[in-house]
């Protein structure tokens, strides 16, 4: 295990010729100290007022540093920085300034888990360690998620990944490290069907199938492995799972999500809202329904129709929405073509609003709703859909335009106009950069003030000549790809 230093280079007397009684000097010498004295007030006032914005400044760095999704800001010339095969990527997340991958031995008796330098691409440290019993999934996948504002990283070394399988419970093998330099807090064993982590909680959910009918508990875990709740959810009936044409199976959602305080469980057709206090049945669910648990504590339960189609001697399925159902905060439940979507940077102001896509026969449209009622707030046609919040602001990209408003009223904070009509979205914080990929070759990005919105230079960003044929932020990082996605290259 080793440390390393990160380089975050990648913000004379009174006027007159009187002689002065004894009684006026003192005036004469107040005079003389009142300019001086104005003097340095002005220099204080300037000290302080620079330290002022110099903390203003350091406050809204911190602020936004640890925000997942944020990228270091582009430089006057971007170059590749480093590059990475898919593959590798693919099994790696964001923890602070690290990227996080690990598997564990084919033997199932030891894991390792690395540490790589977002910007550099640098390993930063590694852990190996032994495990008290053998792996349920050797020469499987280390899966880690962030906790403690990406101080932490929480890890399942049991190899599952983030296949954990949801049809029985399975033993993992839980890690707590610091994120600076692996070192390991707490270890601890765990029983569950899936777990997920929402800022420093766990949520865990375990299940059984007896003689046709299921059986699910839900529990919330601290970092030491402690059970903060369980909730045993009622009995249900098991619906047995049915095969397509092309061989896939066809079932009613199992699982559970969390977003902020929600948490959402589902199972035989039945979807509940889960917390210390119980479980309450928000809505049912039947095969080919897909449950999302939205931002603010939305759910969304989306109706697919699939069809079969063939192609020479191959059979696959499409896939098309025909209805959904939206259970708001306070239990309302409506029926409209609207899903939940997830800001690519997302700071978590305006907790209380939920962004989705509306599709009707005006189009496409991104909404803004009110998480409690279901109302809608704001919308925006004619745009990518993507949204970036940062300090209660919503920035989305549609109709040549870059804009950002007050995520809740909706009122226009500013707005620009953009040479692409339709360009992808990134921020270091400060700036929300415009994507231009329209031509492989010569791509750039135009950066445009979060406060103001006023635009920069385009700056050229590595091209086909590069490998590079198309751009994306992930994981705190703007990556270009190749073609088929089997090379990815990190841009500052």
């Amino acid at each position: 295990m080793r440390a390393v230093e990160l380089d975050e280079t990648g913000p004379g007397p009174g006027p007159g010729s009187e002689p002065a009684s004894a009684e006026r000097r003192p005036r004469g010498r107040r005079r003389w100290w009142l300019p001086g004295a104005a003097v340095v007030a002005v220099g204080a006032l300037l000290v302080g007022g620079q330290a002022w914005l110099n903390a203003r400044h350091d406050a809204w760095e911190a602020r936004f540093q640890r925000v997942p999704g944020v990228v270091p800001s582009l430089t006057d010339h971007p170059r590749v920085l480093w590059t990475v095969k898919g593959s590798t990527r693919w099994s790696s997340h964001q923890v602070g300034p690290y990227l996080l991958a690990g598997d564990v031995a084919e033997d199932g008796l030891s894991y390792t888990i690395r540490a790589t330098d977002r910007l550099t691409g640098v390993a930063a440290w590694t852990v190996h360690h032994t495990l008290p019993s053998k792996a349920e999934a050797p020469e499987g996948a280390v899966r880690c998620r962030a906790v403690r504002d990406g101080r932490s990283a929480l890890c399942d070394v049991s190899g599952f990944g983030d296949g954990v399988s949801l049809d029985g419970t399975v033993h993992a093998r839980v890690v707590v490290l610091d994120t600076a330099d692996g070192h390991v807090h707490d270890e601890w064993d765990a029983d569950w069907s899936q777990w997920e982590v929402d800022g420093d909680r766990v949520l865990a959910a375990s299940g059984t199938t007896t003689g046709g009918t299921e059986r699910w508990d839900v529990r919330e875990l601290r970092l030491d492995g402690s059970t903060a709740w369980t909730v045993q959810l009622p009995e249900v009936a098991h619906v047995p799972s049915t095969t397509y044409a092309d061989g896939s199976q066809r079932s009613v959602p199992t699982g559970i999500d969390v977003a902020g305080p929600t948490v959402v469980a589902s199972a035989g057709g039945h979807v509940w809202k889960v917390g210390p206090d119980g479980a309450h049945e928000i809505a049912r669910a039947g095969l080919d329904d897909q449950v999302q648990l939205g931002r603010g504590g939305v759910v969304s339960i989306a109706h697919f129709v699939y069809t079969p189609v063939k192609e020479g001697g191959t059979t696959y399925m499409t896939a098309e929405e025909t209805s959904s159902r939206l259970v708001t905060l306070d239990g309302r439940i409506s029926t409209s073509h609207v899903d939940p979507i997830t800001a690519s940077v997302d700071d978590g102001s305006a907790p209380d609003v939920t962004f989705a896509l509306s599709r009707d026969a005006d189009g496409q449209r991104l909404v803004a709703l009110d998480s409690r009622t279901g109302k809608q707030l704001w919308s925006e046609s004619d745009g990518t859909g993507e949204v970036i919040l940062l300090g209660g602001r919503a920035c989305t990209a549609a109709n040549s335009e870059v804009r950002c408003r007050d995520a809740r009223t909706g009122e226009m904070v500013w707005r620009t106009p953009t040479t692409p009509t339709y360009p992808g979205l990134a921020t270091d914080g400060h700036v929300v950069y415009a994507l231009d990929g329209d031509d492989q070759d010569h791509p750039t990005a135009t950066a445009f003030d979060l406060e103001t919105g006023a635009a920069s230079a385009p700056i050229d960003l590595p091209g086909t000549d590069s490998g590079i044929t198309s751009y994306w932020p992930g994981d705190g990082m703007l990556q270009g790809s190749n073609d088929d996605g089997t090379e990815l290259r990190v841009v500052r």
